[in-house]
């Protein structure tokens, strides 16, 4: 399962930065900054973790209780995506323009 996510990951960090030649717009150039500084977190740690190249797993390691256990790259992950929600309901395009529906 773990080469699936790489290869998630490798995608989303490419798509992105293809994406950000295009940015006009500050909001966009924070969420997707968010979406690839969490990408490439967990994609670094499931790149070097042990037991080796391409095998291991994302460390986890904050813990609240009562709630779901994750790191700080899927924080950026979550933010950058509700982020992104945010700016499509109030019209704005990364090119920085505004349409109105």
């Amino acid at each position: 399962m773990t080469i699936v996510f790489t290869v998630i990951a490798v995608g989303v960090i490419v798509v992105i930065a293809r994406l950000a030649r295009k940015l006009h717009s500050l909001p966009w150039a924070i969420a997707l900054g968010l979406l690839l500084g969490g990408a490439f977190g967990n994609l670094t740690d499931r790149i070097f973790r042990a037991p080796g190249d391409f095998q291991g797993a994302v460390v986890d390691f904050i813990a609240p209780s009562h709630f779901a256990v994750f790191n700080l790259a899927d924080s950026a992950i979550v933010c950058g995506g509700f982020l992104i929600v945010i700016l499509s309901f109030r019209g704005l395009d990364p090119d920085g323009t505004v349409h109105k529906d």
